[in-house]
Formats: C-alpha cells, sequence, structure tokens
C-alpha cells in the first residue's frame, strides 16, 4: 500500500459462517484504514456471497464515497444463481446503477440491502415477513423479534456515530432452508460505546456483556439494554440458529447448547456487524 491503494482479491467462498466471515474481514483489513486513498475488492473469483458479506460492501462503499475514497468492486460473473444474488441484493444497483430490485414480491427470497440513517418502529418488517414466510413463527416471537431489531438500529442511531447509518440485507436460502440476517455499520464499536459508563471494559468483555444482556449506554428510556442478548436468545434457543457478531478488534459467535465467548478479531473493524441464520424446520 506504498501509493495508498489497496487491492483485495476475494478467492474463497463467503458463506456466512463465522470461520469465512473473519477470513473475509481479514482479506479486505486494508480498506478500513483511514489513510487510504483508494481500494478495490475482486469478487470475481468468488464462489459465494450472502447477505452478509453484501452489508459490509455496501457499507464500505457508502462510507468511501462519503470520504471522497476511490473504490471499486467487481462482482462475480460466469455463476448465474450468484449473478441473480447480487441483482436481488441491490449489489448490481449499488455498483452500476441499475434498478434497485423492490424486494416485496411475496416469492422474493432476498431482501435487498438498505442503508437507515434514522430508526422507525417499521424497520424490521421486511425482514420479519422474511422470517414469517421461512418459519412458522408466533406473534409472541414476532414482537420479540421485532424490538431486538428495532434496538439494535436505534443503537446504531443513538451510539454509533456512523455518517451512513446502518445496513441491513437478509435472504432465505432454499437449497438448505435456513434464513440469513445482516445488520452493518462503520461508525464507534460497542467497546467504545459501553466506556462511556464502564471506564475499564475492554472490546472483548463489552461483546460478552451485550450478549448476557443490561448494559446500555440507556440513551433512551425505553432502551433496556437486552436488543443483542435477546435476539441472541431467539436465535439460539427459538430458532436453534447461530448469531455472530463483530465489533472493533474482537468478535463473538453464539450457537444453541454452546456458551459464547470473544476471541480476538486479528484486525481492527471500525464498527458492528451482526449476523444470524435461523434453519427452517
Amino acid at each position: 500500500m506504498s501509493d495508498g491503494s489497496v487491492h483485495c482479491e476475494i478467492d474463497f467462498q463467503v458463506n456466512d459462517s463465522p470461520k469465512s466471515m473473519v477470513s473475509f474481514l481479514r482479506r479486505i483489513r486494508g480498506i478500513f484504514d483511514p489513510d487510504v486513498k483508494s481500494w478495490r475488492i475482486d469478487f470475481s473469483k468468488c464462489g459465494y456471497l450472502g447477505p452478509d458479506a453484501v452489508a459490509i460492501v455496501v457499507a464500505s462503499v457508502e462510507n468511501a464515497r462519503r470520504r471522497g475514497t476511490n473504490c471499486e468492486v467487481l462482482l462475480p460473473k460466469g455463476n448465474p444463481s450468484l449473478e441473480a444474488f447480487c441483482e436481488f441484493s441491490g449489489l448490481n444497483h449499488l455498483i452500476d446503477g441499475s434498478p434497485m430490485p423492490e424486494g416485496n414480491h411475496p416469492e422474493s427470497t432476498t431482501i435487498p440491502f438498505r442503508v437507515r440513517q434514522a430508526s422507525s418502529f417499521n424497520d424490521p418488517d421486511p425482514i420479519i415477513q422474511l422470517i414469517r414466510n421461512s418459519l412458522s413463527i408466533s406473534s409472541e416471537v414476532e414482537d420479540l423479534l421485532r424490538i431486538c431489531i428495532n434496538e439494535v438500529i436505534q443503537n446504531v442511531e443513538d451510539h454509533s456515530q456512523s455518517q451512513i447509518g446502518c445496513v441491513t440485507c437478509a435472504r432465505f436460502l432454499r437449497n438448505i432452508g435456513e434464513v440469513r440476517v445482516a445488520i452493518v455499520d462503520l461508525g464507534r464499536g460497542i467497546g467504545t460505546t459501553l466506556r462511556e459508563k464502564y471506564p475499564n471494559v475492554t472490546t472483548g468483555q463489552s461483546l460478552d456483556r451485550v450478549l448476557q444482556g443490561g448494559y446500555s449506554a440507556k440513551s433512551r428510556p425505553n432502551n433496556m439494554g437486552v436488543g443483542i442478548s435477546n435476539l441472541c436468545q431467539i436465535v439460539t434457543r427459538q430458532f436453534r440458529g447461530e448469531l455472530f457478531i463483530v465489533s472493533e478488534d474482537f468478535f463473538a459467535d453464539a450457537k444453541s447448547g454452546e456458551a459464547s465467548s470473544s476471541k480476538p478479531l486479528g484486525m481492527v473493524f471500525p464498527g458492528t456487524g451482526i449476523f444470524f441464520g435461523a434453519p427452517v424446520k
């Protein structure tokens, strides 16, 4: 990067698993350097992309454009299903300005990315509808999901100081029967935010604490600090799925029946990504 430019080639499948997401983030780590003048991510040899990678790419491109940083994304070619996902997730629109997919067709399996500058009660609607179309969930679980997702998005608005807000994307994979959801921001991380109230907490401890619940900067009277923890419980206990969270220099992975613990990321991700998958039964 002697000339201030970064080139990242993604020649593996970014399949939304924690392992592949950590590998992906480490491969593109250079684009998060505030001094980088231009960057390129080359997906031409990539065999798979999911909503998790889409949300990170969209957030990175939007952030670069706001900062005046030259950026380029080369999308996969030659794989019809992957090319279709790039279209219906909105990646084509982001890169070449092609029409943005609406994503409201009742048989649609992809919720296109959306950049949210401010939270609203209806933010979770497309995600919940996708889950409802794929999973049999009670009205109680649906209400809890709405509360959790709303609080996660409110946290971005209240604490992250993200210039782009947050990016959401979701998809139902028919071939394996799983719903996957991503929520990403590129602002202040969870550790930085919590240290304003808990000065001695490390980033790793902060992820462990928010997964346990009850730790919040409490910027809103109705914010109980349980958005991520309750979302984690719904995903892992109700849906028997998996939640992966990355913020600053740590990540944590929570699965059904397993205790979660944070681990060093090996780099600094400037913000927070919350990703979860729920199998259809």
